[in-house]
């Protein structure tokens, strides 16, 4: 029987990559997506990439991601929203980027809840100490949404025990590792490092890598956009900065 799903996702960093991923595999098994976008726009590259997926169907909305709200009752509001759209297209079941958007909605179908970060655990983590008032009604959104959702996954084994520690959550969170499809052509091997990712997030600690670089005796390449939209922004001395790449670069 086809199945349909709805995925959330944030476009701004690795979540993009693996909602693909992950509408690819339900493509290949006959389901059909509707992949729903927040927060920033998709570039033309990502919209390209998107639609050719068979069977998906790409919504992109102006709701804001859960780090990027201005309180809980616009977050909350996204909620409400998100599960409209679920009803509309009538799906079998929801893929939400963060337990942060599981909210007090009523969702017309299981809630599949998958923790990549959250602001709990990374301030934890990088700053430490009492958390700002606005952050800490982030956690607390997240904290709701795993007690709400029908299921809650972490992509790592060590992530899924820290979410459990910062929330005290008594239901299981499961480690689903992320996984990419093999990708074409043969690399050119050389003596060189790479990295990619979302490089201003201080939480990617890229100026440990860059500090790292001095000692090295063959180049650094880092991939990914130096300026968030949070106004978050790093300055490397010596990685040589590639910018944000499409994928097939």
């Amino acid at each position: 029987m086809l199945k349909r799903i709805l995925i959330t996702t944030d476009t701004v960093g690795g979540v993009w990559r693996y909602s693909l991923e992950l509408a690819h595999g339900f493509a290949r098994r006959g389901a059909c997506v509707t992949l729903v976008t927040l927060g920033p726009s998709p570039n033309v590259a990502q919209r390209r990439e998107a639609e050719a997926i068979p069977g998906l169907r790409l919504f992109c909305t102006d709701l804001p991601l859960d780090w990027l709200a201005d309180g809980p009752t616009q977050l909350a509001d996204a909620a409400h929203v998100l599960a409209g759209v679920a009803a509309r297209a009538r799906v079998d079941s929801v893929h939400l980027h963060t337990p942060a958007l599981v909210g007090n909605a009523t969702w017309p179908a299981p809630v599949v809840a998958v923790a990549h970060s959250c602001v709990g655990t990374w301030w934890s983590a990088v700053r430490g100490g009492a958390m700002p008032a606005d952050l800490a009604w982030r956690a607390a959104a997240v904290e709701r949404g795993i007690a709400r959702a029908n299921a809650v996954i972490a992509p790592t084994r060590s992530f899924a025990a820290a979410l459990i520690a910062q929330y005290r959550s008594s239901r299981p969170i499961h480690p689903v590792l992320n996984g990419r499809r093999p990708l074409p052509g043969k690399a050119d091997r050389r003596r060189r490092v790479f990295t990619a990712g979302r490089l201003w997030d201080a939480g990617k600690n890229i100026a440990a890598i860059d500090a790292a670089a001095a000692h090295l005796g063959f180049p650094v390449f880092a991939a990914g956009p130096t300026f968030g939209p949070n106004g978050d922004t790093i300055h490397c001395e010596r990685l040589h900065l590639l910018g944000q790449l499409h994928d097939a670069a």
